[in-house]
């Protein structure tokens, strides 16, 4: 019998290749295999994510600098039918006017309280026709026949068919209804002539900057008399969010300046950098009338910048500031035109 077994042994090892292996993987060849892979897909995990988070910040970014565009071409069209556009000394006070305004206080100080987190950018008067439906239906002798004060204004706006609106652009960076993800935003306010024209009502506060008061001094007479009564409205709409913070400025040799002189900055930039100061939203206005005493169509310079900073994580991304963009306008209104020889 263990001849036998002897025998059997001998000749499986005849039978055997000396150099043979084992069929399959190892645990640990699998292991590494699996680590392998695992990696190889994690890698391509994150950069496909990353694709598509830089592709989103490029979205973002594109869309908030269109929005600001249409904006901004929206405020210059706007402004070039002014017939007077504030500087930022008479948005501030007046105390440098070339002529006798009546007060030192500026237009701010006669606008409604939009709040502290709210301030005028930009103002402007421009003239406004008025509804054709109501004036062509007015009938002033029957209305007013017993005002003749009314009488006479009736018939006066039936002929003008236009009137005055004072127009100003403000920036918010109030968030308390939490409707809002950027820093801040732009608002538009009006004050027109009559907030009800079919019964020739005047809107609280507002005074005729031409047959009562002036531009330069509204809305006070030379003689320092403020003619504003009643409740001024204080309604805005919104214009575009996304602005940036109007008080950061992240690098100061970028921050765009007045070209000369003639320009005044509005709002008032003080030189001190205090937190009077504006930086994503300002104008640079042509005063109307110069030394010599001439008054000319005032040019104004607008500068604009955005933030995506709400849209998406900025700490991710080292560029995320947003670039000035600008608009110039040639106002086409102007009022006692006068060139001295």
């Amino acid at each position: 019998m263990k001849n036998f077994l002897f025998i059997l042994i001998k000749i499986k090892k005849i039978h055997t290749p000396q150099n043979s292996q084992p069929l399959g993987f190892s645990i640990l060849e699998l292991l590494a295999t699996i680590v392998i892979a695992g990696s190889a897909v994690s890698l391509l995990l994150y950069l496909m994510v990353e694709g598509m988070t830089y592709n989103q910040q490029e979205q973002g970014m594109s869309q908030i600098n269109k929005d600001l565009k249409q904006a901004l071409n929206y405020i210059s069209e706007d402004a070039r039918k002014a017939v007077y556009i504030y500087n930022g000394n008479e948005l501030k006070d007046r105390t440098n006017s070339n002529i006798q305004v009546g007060t030192q206080s500026g237009l701010q100080d006669f606008l409604p309280n939009f709040g502290t987190n709210v301030r005028p950018i930009l103002a402007f008067w421009k003239l406004e026709a008025l509804s054709n439906d109501v004036l062509n239906s007015l009938n002033c002798d029957t209305s007013f026949a017993t005002n003749t004060t009314k009488l006479n204004e009736c018939k006066a706006v039936k002929v003008e068919r236009r009137a005055y609106t004072l127009v100003v652009y403000l920036q918010s960076t109030d968030n308390s209804s939490g409707q809002w993800k950027g820093e801040s935003r732009i608002l538009r306010y009006q004050l027109p002539k009559y907030s009800d024209l079919s019964t020739l009502t005047r809107t609280g506060g507002y005074v005729d900057p031409v047959a009562e008061s002036s531009f330069q001094g509204w809305p006070v007479k030379a003689d320092g008399s403020n003619l504003q009564s009643g409740t001024l409205p204080t309604t805005t709409d919104p214009l575009v969010d996304f602005v940036a913070n109007p008080t950061t400025v992240l690098d100061a040799t970028k921050v765009p300046t007045c070209p000369s002189n003639e320009y005044v900055r509005t709002p008032f930039d003080d030189s001190t950098k205090t937190s009077d100061d504006t930086f994503s939203f300002f104008a640079c206005v042509k005063t109307a009338e110069n030394t010599q005493g001439n008054v000319f169509n005032q040019d104004l310079i607008i500068y604009l910048k955005g933030s995506p900073k709400g849209k998406y994580d900025t700490t991710k991304f080292k560029n995320s500031s947003m670039a000035y963009i600008k608009s110039q306008v040639l106002s086409r209104g102007v009022v006692n035109k006068l060139i001295s020889d």
